[in-house]
């Protein structure tokens, strides 16, 4: 009787995928000198792929996942939802912050809504918490506003007169 050799098994590499639409790559942290693995939780990932959905097009993140080393830099003494893999910074090409900031404000998931007018970033976090929180920075000030008060930030933009 003649021996089978044994089949080797294939190495099952683990998928950079997260969602359709989303990459571990895309949360990686921006610190330069980290190779760690990424924290994401999956409720802010199906949180933003319905936000895209709501949106009709690409949603860029520009922040993920922090390190423990890029928050120590940041010098934060608050949480940091992006440390737990619970936030995100983002923004889509063609849609203003304040209908971007709208169309999450319909996603119970999004518990932590910040709008950076500075910057034109949305924080969006699925932070464990009763009453949802709203707030605006603009130069370096963060103030905390309600839904209905939100308009009254943007005004809508001038119509140049011909």
């Amino acid at each position: 009787m003649t021996r089978q050799p044994k089949r080797q098994k294939k190495k099952r590499r683990l998928s950079p995928k997260l969602s359709d639409h989303f990459s571990k790559r895309d949360f990686a942290c921006q610190c330069g000198h980290c190779k760690q693995l990424v924290k994401v939780s999956l409720g802010l990932v199906g949180g933003l792929e319905w936000l895209r959905e709501l949106v009709g097009q690409r949603i860029t993140i520009t922040k993920g996942y922090m390190c423990h080393d890029a928050v120590d830099k940041q010098q934060s003494l608050r949480r940091n939802f992006y440390h737990m893999g619970l936030a995100a910074q983002i923004m889509a090409s063609n849609t203003d912050l304040l209908s971007l900031a709208k169309q999450a404000l319909k996603i119970p998931e999004f518990r932590g809504i910040g709008l950076y007018q500075d910057t034109g970033v949305l924080h969006v976090d699925t932070r464990k918490a009763n009453e949802r929180l709203i707030w605006i920075e603009s130069n370096g000030n963060s103030h905390p506003v309600s839904e209905d008060e939100l308009d009254r930030y943007f005004p809508p933009p001038a119509h140049g007169v011909s």
